[in-house]
């Protein structure tokens, strides 16, 4: 019977194959990667539905005697000698751990550090050799021995001295980034053998890079902004790196670490606004760690092989954050100036929004929905203030052309309340906008709410009685 799941064949052209069969002399096909691993397995499947023809003709049919009856499948073949290796290589570094523990006394630092880099070379072999057999079991647990017996060869050789006067932090760094380089190789060369996929020498060169980056926080020794920047920058090319080799756990892991360090780096110049004035902010640079994690997730949306949603959430943030930094010295300042702040934001972006197609409309959301809460806050306290001299201070037992008890505010003040109702009503516009909904509908509320607002001006000026009361009425009769 013809074998078309053949290794010493070529997929395409059938030639004969080299070893190692990293790609076909006839016709030039490679053979790395995830791709004619791909292939071989369909090939055995289409192995096993022609054995089963074969079966069901009967004892009849007559089969080549050269060739198997029937192809073999990897699963069947290696899973014992996987299970084997596995624990094979267990017993190998626990070895290594006795024989370390009981001649350790007898040898020098130097001793142990060749001993280490001997049972290093071992285990390096035997992966080889158990991932050119396909042996995917074996070949993860003697990628992780090998790579953590580097780590300890490391350990030795900087205790012995082969570093020279090299520190703990930059150790740290030297051995971390060292460890996530072979990891990294390893985890590449892995895809031009027959596992094709080695996830746990990816993860330690995940691992090994915080190590790195843990390492250059000390070395630095400036500050957690500082910190925070250089972690996310060895994080971010770690990402690079893995995406441009295909390693999609490094990848992984490495985002995910950035995302954290962006957000200490965002989280450090968010506290870093204690004194709001603009020598301080902008003479001093106190705004430096927030401006350049703003600048960080601004250039995220404008990478376009990103997923369009994030690039719509990383635009989104960078507005928001932008609007802080600009907008900060004004938080210092009196509700009044507070206000016009917000009523500027508010209808700033409600222009914008208008200018974005489709769903980029939704970065005017947040520092809209932002400055609203803002305004919000103001209408809610001059709402209580302007309820509490109409109905809580027992206005009924004055006369009608008694004044009331005007706030001791500045007369701006009171404006803020149906200014604020406006600039609520136009967020919540552009919001539905955003939404691709009709900003109308929010017209005929939200000229009622501000008909109210009106209506309650006149108890925060302490107009009389009278007054106050038909200008709540007509307002409600509106």
């Amino acid at each position: 019977m013809f074998i078309y799941a053949d290794q010493q064949a070529c997929p395409g052209c059938r030639s004969p194959l080299p070893s190692p069969a990293l790609a076909c002399t006839a016709c030039g096909l490679a053979l790395t990667g995830p791709e004619p691993q791909q292939v071989f397995r369909a090939l055995q499947q289409v192995d096993a539905l022609v054995a089963g023809m074969y079966a069901a003709a009967g004892p009849a049919t007559v089969l080549d005697p050269a060739q198997p009856k029937k192809p073999r499948t990897a699963m069947s073949s290696a899973s014992v000698p996987r299970i084997l290796l596995g624990l094979g290589a267990l017993c190998l570094l626990v070895a290594a751990l006795v024989f370390l523990a009981v001649a350790w006394s007898a040898l020098g630092v130097d001793g142990r550090t060749v001993v280490l880099g001997v049972f290093t070379i071992v285990a390096g072999v035997l992966t080889v050799w158990v991932a050119m057999r396909d042996l995917r079991a074996g070949a993860e647990a003697l990628a992780a021995v090998t790579l953590g017996l580097l780590a300890l060869v490391l350990g030795g050789a900087w205790r012995a001295g082969w570093f020279g006067t090299l520190g703990d932090e930059a150790f740290l760094v030297v051995a971390g980034l060292i460890v996530a380089a072979a990891a990294v190789a390893t985890a590449r060369w892995a895809a031009t053998t027959p596992v094709a996929l080695l996830v746990g020498a990816q993860v330690i060169a995940t691992l090994a890079l915080v190590a790195a980056a843990i390492g250059t926080a000390g070395v630095i020794d400036r500050g957690n902004a500082v910190a925070a920047l250089a972690a996310l920058a060895i994080f971010l090319g770690g990402a690079a790196i893995g995406h441009r080799l295909g390693l999609g756990v490094l990848v992984l892991g490495t985002v995910a670490l950035t995302a954290v360090c962006w957000l200490l780096l965002a989280l450090v110049g968010v506290l870093r606004l204690d004194e709001l004035t603009i020598a301080r902010l902008w003479g001093d640079l106190a705004v430096w760690p927030l401006l350049m994690a703003t600048a960080l997730v601004a250039a995220l949306a404008a990478v376009r092989p990103v997923p369009r949603e994030l690039r719509i959430l990383a635009a989104s943030t960078a507005v928001a954050l932008g609007t802080l930094l600009v907008t900060a010295v004004s938080f210092d300042e009196s509700p009044t100036r507070l206000a016009l702040v917000e009523l500027a934001v508010v209808a700033a972006y409600a222009a914008v929004s208008t200018r974005l197609p489709g769903v980029w409309r939704w970065v005017c959301a947040a520092p809209s929905a932002i400055a609203a809460l803002g305004l919000a806050a103001s209408v809610i306290r001059l709402t209580v203030v302007a309820t509490g001299e109409l109905v809580l201070n027992e206005p009924w037992t004055r006369g009608v052309l008694d004044r009331l008890d005007a706030p001791d505010v500045p007369w701006t003040w009171p404006l803020l309340l149906p200014a604020g109702v406006v600039g609520i009503s136009v967020t919540v516009a552009t919001i539905l906008h955003c939404a691709d909904r009709r900003a109308r509908t929010v017209v005929v509320p939200g000229a009622a709410a501000s008909a109210v607002a009106l209506a309650l001006m006149p108890a925060l000026y302490g107009a009389p009685l009278a007054a106050a009361v038909v200008a709540v009425l007509v307002a409600t009769l509106v």
